[in-house]
């Protein structure tokens, strides 16, 4: 198989874990995985790494989420200030917040 192959297998392992991939796309590296030792093993660990990367437990600081908060409530004030250029960086934020509020209980 030529490299463009296999590099097209391994996009599309990333890809497929992160956004997924199209149906066809799924059916191509389906048979490319099963015609190629070298992609399934990368696949393989692959997968792997991701279950492993799961299983870890990261603690996050208590007075994290209520530090952002303090900061969320800044950045809209300064948002405000510069208009609409100013509220796209506070949706940014406000996003890393709620992702922050959740982890930390």
């Amino acid at each position: 198989m030529n490299k463009e192959l296999h590099a097209r297998a391994e996009e599309l392992i990333a890809q497929e874990r992160v956004e997924g991939i199209s149906t066809a796309d799924q059916l191509w590296l389906r048979q490319h995985l099963a015609d190629c030792a070298g992609c399934a093993a990368r696949a393989g660990a692959t997968e792997q790494a991701i279950r492993s990367l799961r299983g870890i437990s990261v603690s996050l600081p208590k007075t994290l989420a209520n530090r952002t908060h303090a900061y969320a409530a800044i950045a809209w004030r300064a948002a405000l200030a510069h208009g609409l250029r100013g509220m796209w960086n506070f949706l940014g934020l406000w996003r890393s917040y709620r992702s922050l509020r959740l982890a930390c209980p």
